[in-house]
């Protein structure tokens, strides 16, 4: 493990609570997402067995004791749970719901009315498409989705989900029509009343992170040079991190993105949420081969 590795790794340890989760902040309390990444990154056995005690009875995770609501998060606990060798039963519950879920859509005859009245131009993405949400009654956007389509693409290798497969392209069918005008994605529109709106790096680097294995090699191609224009301006330690994973697992050379990030984190220090840490972690000490999956 590198100097700037290890520093991540004991910054990780501190936003430890004595329940084994994790904060997102120091002194905000643990939660869900803070917690999956913090024990992907740092192979925390104990930290897996906190987000096992609070799996609701839907299958799906809080974001945390005080927002008792299924989230997004739950696809990075399965990620988690998958990599650890949890057992099947949380599992296979919690794909089960990942499955159910999707993101608010109009009914067939708003999208009907949109489309005779014009409203349907005014964001020019296909509603009927099913990806995932932050929260119980949004619509789609794409960071959700992307975690969602990468968790089931990794179960499918320990459990059997019936309709995962099918889902799991539905979620990629909308990555695809977001996609940005000459690559890349933001939250979820590529058009807004005439308007190009344009991609953002950390968002770009986890849809492509999610996609490698794709077949769709010119879109994958104009992404990867979006986000590489992007980072020029944007280089987050969180951007450079996921940037940095996406080219691994897409068998492209991460070196370049791994010198940028240990070198902004000397120059600058260590991200502030646990979240950048992780990803920061994984990306400098060898955890691509934890978020991939087979092609």
């Amino acid at each position: 493990m590198s100097s700037t590795a290890l520093k991540l790794a004991q910054l990780l340890a501190t936003r430890r609570t004595p329940e084994a989760g994790y904060e997102a902040v120091a002194g905000a309390g643990a939660n869900t997402e803070s917690t999956a990444l913090a024990a992907l990154a740092l192979g925390d056995a104990e930290a897996c067995e906190w987000l096992l005690a609070r799996q609701r009875p839907d299958g799906a995770w809080p974001l945390g004791d005080a927002v008792p609501e299924p989230s997004w998060a739950s696809s990075w606990a399965l990620i988690a749970l998958a990599q650890a060798g949890a057992g099947a039963e949380p599992l296979a519950h919690g794909a089960d719901w990942l499955v159910a879920r999707e993101g608010w859509r109009p009914s067939l005859l708003a999208r009907t009315i949109g489309a005779l009245t014009g409203q349907r131009r005014r964001i020019e993405h296909d509603l009927a498409l099913r990806g995932w949400p932050w929260h119980e009654g949004a619509a789609s956007w794409c960071e959700p989705t992307a975690s969602a389509l990468l968790a089931l693409r990794q179960l499918s290798t320990r459990i059997a989900t019936p309709g995962a497969s099918e889902r799991a392209l539905a979620g990629e069918r909308l990555l695809w029509n977001r996609m940005c005008v000459g690559g890349g994605w933001n939250y979820g529109n590529r058009r807004v009343l005439g308007e190009t709106i344009p991609p953002y790096p950390d968002t770009t680097a986890l849809v492509l992170l999610a996609l490698h294995g794709s077949a769709r090699r010119e879109e994958i191609a104009h992404s990867f040079a979006a986000l590489e224009r992007l980072l020029v301006a944007h280089a987050s330690s969180l951007a450079l991190a996921l940037a940095a994973l996406a080219h691994e697992l897409h068998g492209r050379d991460p070196e370049p993105l791994r010198r940028a990030l240990r070198e902004r984190i000397e120059r600058r220090g260590p991200p502030s949420e646990t979240r950048a840490v992780a990803f920061s972690l994984l990306a400098l000490d060898g955890g691509a081969a934890r978020l991939s999956v087979p092609t």
